[in-house]
């Protein structure tokens, strides 16, 4: 971030690989439970923005409970909509396959558009066409999400679950498993 950018924005950012909770101005997360262990972290504090995604991509404790061990989505929603400064929060994945993109285009346009970061619009849009890859499903799906952003998207519905779990059988297959 070059140092003249920095003075007349009236202070220099810091982007950290390691965030020292309540001192976080945006956290990302691509997928909703993963916004929910931000906020646990204390990541997410009385300034921060928070931008996530509503979708589920369930967690191995999720998937590999005995039982019913996946986290209740709109506890989570609560929890999101209740933290930070402003919840930014869409369905990321249904606007990347919308698209035919990947989920990080949209990440990518939900920042631009939350206006977070000093960078203009055209950077994000730049970086990508610099990228070559798969330029003009990228930048659709980064002007739609920028979109969502700017307009303050907030999910207001149940997240929309993963893959179905099934059934969970009352009686294990084995009496050794019962237990």
């Amino acid at each position: 971030f070059p140092q003249a950018s920095a003075e007349r924005c009236g202070a220099e950012p810091v982007m950290a690989l390691m965030p020292v909770p309540g001192d976080v101005d945006c956290v990302v997360a691509s997928e909703l439970a993963e916004a929910g262990r931000a906020i646990q972290r204390g990541l997410v504090s009385g300034g921060t923005t928070l931008i996530a995604s509503s979708h589920r991509s369930y967690a191995i404790a999720e998937k590999s409970a005995l039982g019913a061990g996946v986290a209740d989505q709109e506890r989570l929603l609560e929890l999101v909509r209740a933290h930070g400064a402003r919840s930014i929060v869409f369905d990321m994945e249904a606007v990347a396959e919308r698209h035919r993109s990947v989920i990080s285009a949209v990440l990518l346009g939900a920042i631009s558009g939350a206006s977070v970061l000093p960078f203009p619009r055209a950077s994000f849009e730049d970086a990508i066409r610099k990228s070559g890859l798969a330029v003009s499903t990228n930048l659709a799906a980064f002007a739609d999400a920028h979109r969502l952003a700017a307009e303050g998207s907030v999910h207001t519905g149940a997240a929309k679950p993963g893959r179905p779990l099934g059934e969970v059988p009352v009686k294990a297959r084995t009496p050794t498993l019962q237990g």
